[in-house]
C-alpha cells in the first residue's frame, strides 16, 4: 500500500465519521424538536381545557398533537434507514 493510498484510506474515515456524528446530530436535533412540540402540545390542551368555549385553542392544540405525530413518524423513518 502507498502513502497516497493509506493517506485516501484515513480521508475516507474521516469522511464517515463526520458523516455519522452528522447524523447523530440531526436524529438529537428531531428528538429535542419532538420534546419541544410535546410540550407545546401540553400547553395547548391545557389552554384548551381550562377554556372550552373557545375553537381556535381546540383547534391549535389539535394543530400542535398532528406536528407531534408527524415528527414522530419522521423520527421512527430516520432511526429505521441505516447511517
Amino acid at each position: 500500500m502507498s502513502v497516497a493510498e493509506l493517506i485516501l484510506n484515513v480521508a475516507e474515515s474521516i469522511l464517515n465519521v463526520a458523516e455519522f456524528i452528522l447524523t447523530v446530530t440531526e436524529l438529537i436535533l428531531s428528538v429535542a424538536k419532538l420534546i419541544l412540540r410535546v410540550a407545546e402540545s401540553i400547553f395547548g390542551l391545557q389552554s384548551s381545557f381550562y377554556v372550552l368555549q373557545s375553537p381556535f385553542l381546540a383547534c391549535r392544540a389539535h394543530s400542535a398533537c398532528c406536528r407531534v405525530h408527524f415528527e414522530l413518524a419522521e423520527l421512527i423513518l430516520r432511526l429505521q434507514s441505516p447511517f
